[in-house]
């Protein structure tokens, strides 16, 4: 640091030389010539210049104005004795006489300075650079500082401080890492005490020989549904929707629900899914057509207690365990002549076929509590309708939000309770992977303004669309060629012409045994374009 600062007062020497022998060219009596006083000049020197050696040693080295009693703040000034002297203002610094170049913040130039150097560490200076201060107690003043700043955390910082030791902030850090540690072991505790006060609640309500049944039917591999007591066909003819303000919904949808299967409905954004199921379960009233079950005509909601929904989202108590939550839906659901053992036996029933039996006194949980998994939250909800012993079930959206692993878990325990139960079972989906698809035993599928595009087996959709000129790719999956017609983004290897509205007349031909196509060489459809 010492050799920098010599180096520099040497270079500023040499600046000065050039301008006092500027000065003493043009006023020779003002200054003195040093050579004159002994000074000693190199070889070849021309008359009248300064040795810079000379130079130096006028510069004199001082303490900082007022803090002559630390050795860690100096300031170069200016001669102001001798033959050769000049003075400078501060908040500037003058290299020789008559130059005067203002210092800019975070300098220190106080009254006298041949050159400006940083406010030194340990103290701050002033914006204009004229005074200078000890950094105070609480506060750290690197090089260069015009504002003390304030210690870290914990630290401490005494007076004359240059920078602020650390070790507080990582203190602060493991303060808060103990109470959060603490916290969660308290929060965890109790997550236990909860669900063990649940499990001995659960307990005590049924009756040891119930509770040993339980055990038998969880070890049991595969456990079985037992058959409704009620079932129903359904069939729909005519079913439309006119709106007040003219605009037809849904038109013309002629089909038949099945109990003891599993029905997809599909069709693109606006085709009436939803609007097709409030209109068959009797929360909208139609404008045409009938319902009739078991082969009679009247009116689904008068079975709405047999009747069991599924909505999209998962409508629960996500601080409730998955027993808590089917118990509650059974005790409010089930006839009121059931006793408790019966109504644990169904909830058990249910828990166990649907592969919950590990879970069962898990929270549902939510995104701040850790619970059970989306497929599994979605195994509840559907749960939930099946403790109430329905004839009849609904779902909205099943798969939505699961991956198609999950979602074809979901759609297989759906045709397996239909199978074994008797249940019917219909449900609104969107874009299955070919493995879920195939779960499904129909397809009601809906064009744009709520008409019939298909509806059947789904095994027997591949040869309908053959005959109307959509023929499925070998790589392909099913569900998302059948969309992709039903919105006109496959040519027909018949019309060139073909609109997506075709399909609905294409449909009521094929329903009165006609072919629309008959007779007509089929072309490449893309060669058609």
């Amino acid at each position: 640091m010492a050799g920098l600062r010599s180096t520099t007062l040497l270079l500023a020497a040499i600046c000065a030389l050039a301008t006092i022998h500027s000065a003493s060219a043009q006023s020779p009596t003002n200054l003195p010539d040093p050579s004159r006083n002994g000074a000693v000049l190199p070889p070849g020197t021309p008359p009248g210049a300064y040795d810079p050696l000379a130079y130096q040693v006028l510069i004199q080295l001082e303490k900082c104005p007022g803090f002559e009693q630390y050795d860690d703040c100096y300031v170069p000034r200016s001669p102001r004795s001798g033959p050769v002297q000049w003075s400078c203002p501060a908040g500037s610094f003058c290299v020789g006489p008559g130059e005067i170049h203002p210092c800019t913040p975070g300098f220190y130039c106080p009254e006298h300075t041949v050159q400006p150097q940083y406010c030194p560490a340990r103290y701050f200076c002033s914006e204009d650079t004229k005074t200078i201060e000890r950094c105070p107690k609480g506060h750290y003043c690197p090089e260069g500082t015009t504002s003390p700043r304030g210690c870290y955390g914990l630290a401490s910082c005494p007076e004359g401080s240059k920078s602020s030791p650390k070790f507080g902030v990582l203190a602060i850090f493991a303060v808060f890492s103990i109470i959060a540690y603490f916290i969660f072991r308290s929060k965890t505790k109790t997550d236990d005490i909860r669900r063990l006060k649940h499990k001995l609640q659960a307990d005590a309500f049924v009756k040891p020989k119930a509770h040993l049944e339980e055990k038998q039917r969880a070890e049991a591999e595969k456990p079985q549904l037992s058959r409704l007591t009620k079932t129903f066909d359904i069939r729909f003819e005519n079913l439309g929707k006119t709106l007040p303000t003219g605009v037809e919904i849904m038109k013309g949808v002629t089909g038949e629900l099945k109990s003891g299967r599993t029905c997809a409905i599909m069709g693109p954004s606006g085709a009436g899914k939803t609007t097709f199921v409030t209109l068959l379960t009797g929360k909208m009233s139609r404008s045409t057509g009938g319902v009739y079950v078991n082969n009679t005509k009247e009116e689904l909601s008068k079975y709405k207690k047999l009747i069991g929904y599924v909505p999209q989202e998962d409508v629960m108590l996500r601080e409730l365990t998955v027993r808590d939550i089917l118990m509650h839906s059974a005790r409010m659901r089930l006839p009121v002549d059931w006793d408790a053992e019966r109504v644990s036996q169904k909830v058990m029933e249910i828990i166990h076929f649907l592969g919950m039996s590990h879970v069962m006194d898990n929270i549902i949980g939510d995104e701040e509590e850790r619970g059970i998994s989306g497929g599994q939250r979605k195994r509840v909800n559907i749960g939930m309708e099946l403790v109430a012993e329905p004839s009849i079930l609904f779902l909205d959206e099943p798969t939505s939000g699961l991956d198609s692993s999950t979602a074809f878990e979901v759609c297989s325990n759906l045709r397996n309770i239909a199978q074994q139960q008797g249940l019917l079972v219909a449900a609104v989906i969107h874009s299955p992977s070919p493995a879920t698809f195939r779960q499904f035993d129909d397809l009601l599928l809906l064009g744009k303004g709520g008409q019939v595009v298909y509806f059947g087996p789904r095994e027997d959709a591949v040869q309908y669309f053959d005959t109307i000129g959509f023929t499925i790719p070998v790589d392909e999956s099913p569900s998302d060629f059948y969309m992709d017609v039903t919105s006109g983004k496959v040519p027909s290897a018949y019309d060139a012409d073909f609109k997506p509205s075709d399909l609905f007349e294409y449909w009521n031909q094929h329903q009165s045994g006609r072919n629309p196509f008959a007779g007509r060489q089929e072309q490449d459809p893309y060669a058609l374009l």
